[in-house]
């Protein structure tokens, strides 16, 4: 009997509370029916709370970690009274209604908060004596308007950072679910790093990172980085140890610095092939390992270096001795990090041919005049003796120089004879001539001869952009030699000069579009000048002028009315011109004029094209180019035969009183994408139009991918003084010493060659002394015994050449000597890597104005894209009451993150809760009952719901469950008192949802 009352009681005890349960947390609807009895919801209206519909939810501004966030909320209207939920951290909370586009703000008398935690804020309807509410709920009141409108501030992403052994440490957190974070790190000064994502014990490297050098001393010290999506995520900064790349010399010191933060033990070993030791045929010899100016504490055994706990708070120094030629490797490991560095080793500078030298090993150097942008060494030529001092001179054009205006242009004239030393400053020239007015880019190209026939040299110069006579007309400028000249000149003093025809013709615009011989074998030198722009019979089909040397020439003069002859392209953007030369091809004592056309499309888009005129007299003006005697086109569509600015030269490269051709396609892809290709025409032979050059009797091609060989060209050199007449050629985008070092080739004439050769069988080379210098490229040149020892020497320009400022250029002597290059009294430098992406904005961390800067450039963040908040769980520990001593059926009850568990006495697990998930635009719990069976030793089956009473033995589980829960808790929290005020039937559920989740 008292079993069958003990059930009784229990059975209605789990109606109440089940019945409560229902009508509380599952929105059931005002009317419904239990095994066919109707029931009527009389208190759904009152105490269910439903959130208006949200329209949009999302921040309004950059997250960047360590920052709060700003959020804007917007609710649908639909009632005089709209509810609004807000995640607890919110601050700074602000509503306004919005009504036909206009928005003011709701006062603080119309807005009721229901448990908040929040200090000094609006009265609250329910205090609870902790907090326990997720959410911050309001009551707008007396709303007319169709929308509600909140801004309010949450915190943004947190951070800590630590020193670690090797490097350092960012831990970066938030419980709300931000994307494309922006982070950020200090870093002491380093030349380079890496960053790693450290994800449950994997360490995955961090490749778009944007660097910056806060104190522009070459040296990285902060970094940010884009975290697509964060939770809780840990990065790690190493410090790489290793300058990468450098490029010392044979008997030269090695010299790598290196950065570490923290302490950790240093190995530091020869590798991959690489061997220690004190003579050869070992490789490298050791010398020192210092920090800063301060020997380190460390030891060598003969095939490493070792330092236990080594600590360097200064850039760190590790130097040793190259003995062998050829590459080296030396690993790095500091803690657990690995690195190395790489060099390639050339000879003593003058070593034996067959060797790849260092430009650094010239015998003489010029640098740009102007900081920034000089580009010195465009167009770079020896002149021979422009002073009658039985020495040859020198000169050089920077034409964007800016001294005398923007880009208005300069060129440099040096006299041979004296004893110039490395690395000196073009302005200690000893004269130079100026463009006339901004933007003439005086000195694009340069040419010279005895053009009045005087016996002095004299000099041809370009300004393509000279406005004087129409926009870009241009103009060429000819200087008498034989004077006495000083100082700094302004070009309008020129003896003579012409003009272009038309705007936009820019007369003399590539480097090489001017051009001197004897073409009509009068004694005097002739001009040939090309517009490669000009617009006459079609557009950009360009034009070559030829002018005949004299000495009647005078004042400014329309070249359209005064030149000999003249040639226009074959078709449209056709850029005839681009490169011109002159010599006795046929060797009939007229000089021959050879004509480029890079971008011709007869035989192929871009395959390109090169004519040949016989010299002689009885030109026409205007004449079609296609009446030339003789024409070569490219082998394959793209190929740009005649391409480089300098891609076409004439001289005698086999000692057959015929002068022999070489022309180059840049972007040749037959033995690598752009590898390029130079080609010899031997001359004297009976040639035919339109011959396709493959034909020719031999060429070389690039040794890379990229290389363009054959980005400038010039022969007639004796460098090896054998009577035969050696040719050189650029690979401005050689990469092989870095990237666009750019790289020289010298062949020397008079052997047999023939067939397909692989540029890197070349007598001697020489490659750029830093990235992006593109040696050779545009500028190459010689000049007879510049230092009167009767060996031709050698000029090479670096166009891009940054060792002096941004751009500034660089042109380098070599002395002939009848074989190579002589030793320079010049110790090279090894080039490091590190330094700065570019110079940095104000920090995020520094700065509330940083999210107002524009993006620097390519790796910089990304405009933010934020999900909606979400509550993130926090582990901690279960608080639960273990009643299976009391209880036989129950073992214990908990309340954990995944809601109230029941473990009953056999096994089975019953866990009651709710999944929040993302709908309609916000946040939304779904119920859930899990029911974990104990049908064996290792096997349990889960009976999952989102309706939960669909299932009624779970209903019924529940409503026990829920009883003793209850009288549990009221027994054990009988002395505490729930305070409450102005408690309201409608907000019975939170009242009753708050002592539960206790």
């Amino acid at each position: 009997m008292s079993k069958n009352i003990f059930e009784i009681i229990s059975g209605v005890a789990f109606l109440i509370v089940a019945f409560i349960f229902v009508l509380l947390f599952f929105n059931i609807p005002g009317n419904f029916s239990i095994f066919g009895f109707g029931v009527v919801n009389i208190v759904n209206e009152d105490i269910n709370y439903k959130e208006a519909v949200i329209l949009e939810e999302k921040p309004v501004e950059r997250v960047v970690i360590g920052q709060p966030v700003k959020w804007i909320k917007k609710v649908a209207v639909n009632s005089t009274e709209v509810n609004i939920r807000l995640p607890e951290e919110a601050k700074e909370i602000r509503i306004k209604e919005i009504k036909q586009g206009d928005g003011n703000e709701v006062t603080k008398d119309r807005i009721n908060v229901i448990n908040s935690n929040l200090d000094n804020f609006i009265t609250a309807f329910v205090v609870l004596d902790e907090s326990v509410i997720n959410n911050i709920e309001l009551v707008v009141e007396r709303v007319d308007a169709e929308e509600i409108e909140v801004e309010y501030i949450l915190p943004g992403p947190s951070f800590t950072e630590e020193e670690i052994d090797i490097g350092k440490r960012i831990v970066i957190s938030s419980d709300i679910h931000y994307e494309n974070v922006l982070a950020f790190m200090d870093l002491p000064e380093v030349s380079s790093f890496k960053l790693y994502h450290v994800n449950e014990s994997r360490r995955i490297l961090v490749e778009n990172i944007t660097k910056y050098d806060e104190n522009n001393n070459g040296l990285i010290d902060y970094i940010e980085w884009i975290i697509p999506s964060l939770s809780n995520q840990t990065y790690e900064a190493e410090i790489t140890v290793i300058d990468v790349q450098s490029y010392p010399t044979v008997g030269g010191e090695w010299l790598v610095r290196f950065n570490t933060t923290g302490i950790a033990n240093l190995t530091i070993s020869a590798s991959n092939g690489t061997t220690y030791g004190d003579e050869t045929p070992n490789d490298l010899k050791f010398l020192n390992l210092t920090c800063g100016n301060q020997l380190a504490n460390y030891t060598f055994n003969g095939t490493h270096v070792f330092s236990q706990d080594y600590y360097c708070n200064d850039t760190a120094y590790h130097t040793v001795q190259v003995l062998t030629f050829g590459k080296h490797t030396q690993q790095f490991i500091f803690g657990d990090d690995t690195d190395y560095a790489n060099n390639v080793a050339s000879p003593t500078c003058g070593g034996a041919i067959g060797v790849e030298v260092n430009i650094s090993c010239a015998n003489a150097s010029w640098y740009g005049e102007i900081v920034n942008g000089d580009l010195g060494a465009y167009a770079t030529l020896g002149i021979g003796n422009f002073n009658n001092d039985s020495f040859k001179d020198i000169l050089f054009g920077a034409h964007t120089s800016d001294k005398y205006g923007s880009q208005t242009g300069k060129i440099y004239l040096i006299y041979g004879g004296a004893s110039y030393a490395f690395n000196t400053n073009v302005s200690n020239a000893n004269v130079s001539w100026y463009g006339e007015t901004t933007s003439d880019n005086f000195g694009s190209s340069a040419a010279f001869g005895d053009i009045n026939g005087d016996g002095s040299l004299d000099i041809i110069v370009a300004g393509p952009s000279n406005d004087e006579y129409g926009n870009n007309v241009g103009k060429i400028y000819l200087i008498y030699g034989g004077a006495a000249y000083s100082g700094e000149i302004n070009i309008s003093n020129a003896n003579v000069s012409w003009y272009g025809e038309n705007t936009g013709n820019q007369l003399g615009s590539a480097v090489g579009a001017l051009a001197v011989g004897d073409v009509n074998n009068e004694g005097k030198d002739d001009i040939v000048v090309a517009a490669p722009p000009q617009n006459i019979p079609t557009t950009a089909a360009g034009e070559v002028y030829l002018i005949y040397g004299g000495a009647g020439y005078s004042g400014e003069i329309n070249i359209s009315n005064n030149s000999n002859a003249s040639w226009y392209g074959e078709g449209v953007s056709d850029q005839l011109g681009g490169s011109l030369a002159v010599g006795d091809v046929n060797n009939d004592s007229f000089d021959d004029l050879v004509i480029a056309s890079s971008t011709h499309d007869e035989f192929g888009s871009n395959s390109g094209k090169i004519y040949l005129i016989y010299g002689g007299a009885g030109y026409g003006i205007n004449t079609n180019i296609s009446t030339a005697n003789a024409s070569w086109h490219g082998e394959a569509t793209g190929d740009n035969l005649g391409g480089a600015q300098r891609g076409v030269s004439i001289f005698d490269f086999n000692n057959d009183s015929f002068k022999d051709v070489i022309a180059g396609a840049i972007n040749n892809d037959e033995y690598g994408s752009a590898s390029g290709k130079v080609y010899l025409i031997y001359g004297g032979a009976s040639y035919i139009f339109n011959t396709n050059v493959s034909n020719v009797n031999v060429s070389w091609y690039g040794e890379n991918n990229s290389d363009n060989l054959g980005a400038g060209l010039y022969g007639s050199i004796d460098l090896n003084n054998d009577s035969f007449r050696d040719f050189l050629v650029a690979a401005g985008g050689n990469d092989e010493y870095g990237n666009n070092v750019g790289k020289i080739y010298l062949i020397y004439g008079g052997a047999a060659y023939s067939g397909e050769i692989n540029i890197s069988n070349a007598n001697v080379s020489w490659y750029g002394e830093s990235p992006s210098d593109q040696l050779g490229v545009y500028s190459i040149g010689s000049v007879s015994s510049f230092n009167n020892d009767s060996f031709d020497d050698l000029l090479i320009g670096a166009y891009q050449a940054d060792e002096f400022g941004t751009l500034t250029g660089k042109v380098y002597l070599i002395y002939g000597n009848g074989s190579e290059p002589p030793p320079s009294t010049q110790s090279p430098q090894p080039t490091g890597g590190g330094g700065s992406d570019r110079s940095p904005p104000d920090k995020p961390k520094k700065s509330e104005e940083q999210d107002k800067q524009e993006p620097i450039e390519e790796e910089t963040p990304q405009e933010i894209s934020i999900a909606p908040p979400k509550v993130e769980s926090i582990e901690k520990p279960p608080i639960g009451i273990d009643i299976s001593e009391d209880i036989n059926f129950i073992t214990s009850i908990e309340i954990t993150d995944d809601g109230l568990r029941v473990v009953i006495g056999d096994g089975t697990n019953i866990i009651i809760g709710f999944d929040e998930v993302f709908e309609e635009g916000r946040i939304k719990k779904k119920p859930r009952i899990n029911i974990e069976f104990n049908l064996g030793e290792e096997c349990k089956a889960c009976l999952y719901t989102e309706e939960p009473f669909v299932v009624w033995p779970g209903l019924l589980i529940f409503g026990w469950i829920v009883t003793i829960l209850f009288l549990l808790l009221l027994y054990k929290e009988k002395k505490k008192v729930i305070h409450y005020r102005k408690v309201k039937k409608k907000r019975f559920r939170k009242v009753f949802k708050a002592f539960l989740s206790r």
